[in-house]
């Protein structure tokens, strides 16, 4: 994504580039999660398409200039979309493309991949628990989330070898961090509202409702 906007810099005006980004962003935001709800009309679809865009997390991290979180955060529906198709009907196809989503969003964000990683488990406990699929459905599920797993893992090999070694862009950071710094980023109760109306309202570490 720095290659593309040092790229569009150079064709237009750096101020271009980064509202076409920007815009961009959103608009990825919103056809993904109009197109990730599994079942409803237009109204429902555009209702959780304008939800999911319209909140103060999105406005948080505009903010903040957090980009690149925000834009795993715009493709954060359709890996939820995989993992849902990848659980539903396991395959190789579902367990490519769920990795290949997996890899995306790790890319661009780090933050996200343990949110992912809890969608993940939630879903399958959730649709094992409920379904009502035979012994081989079960069989076939494992050996595609293996799949899907280890092809994530490959994939992203080029930083996470590196992030263990303590070497790369995030290896030094993630070395020094702390106790001081899960202390800064943790969420706060709202000074009136407490913590529950401050997570509901999707606030920031340091933005209140």
């Amino acid at each position: 994504m720095q290659n593309a906007m040092a790229l569009m810099s150079r064709l237009t005006a750096g101020e271009v580039a980064g509202k076409v980004l920007v815009f961009g962003l959103l608009f990825v935001a919103a056809l993904t999660a109009y197109r990730a709800l599994p079942a409803g009309g237009f109204l429902a679809r555009g209702s959780a398409s304008m939800l999911y865009l319209l909140n103060p997390f999105v406005y948080g991290r505009l903010h903040y200039g957090q980009l690149f979180l925000l834009a795993g955060y715009a493709v954060f529906p359709w890996v939820a979309t995989r993992l849902r198709v990848l659980i539903e009907t396991p395959g190789w196809t579902a367990a490519v493309l769920a990795a290949a989503s997996v890899w995306l969003i790790g890319t661009l964000s780090l933050h996200l991949l343990m949110v992912v990683a809890l969608l993940g488990c939630t879903l399958t406990i959730t649709y094992v628990v409920a379904s009502r699929a035979r012994p081989m459905y079960f069989g076939r599920l494992g050996v595609a989330i293996v799949t899907a797993i280890v092809l994530s893992l490959a994939a992203s090999a080029y930083w996470i070898l590196p992030a263990l070694a303590g070497r790369g862009r995030e290896g030094p950071t993630l070395a020094a961090m702390g106790p001081a710094d899960l202390t800064e980023s943790a969420a706060v109760p709202d000074r009136g509202l407490g913590m529950l109306t401050h997570l509901h309202c999707l606030s920031g570490f340091r933005s209140t409702c």
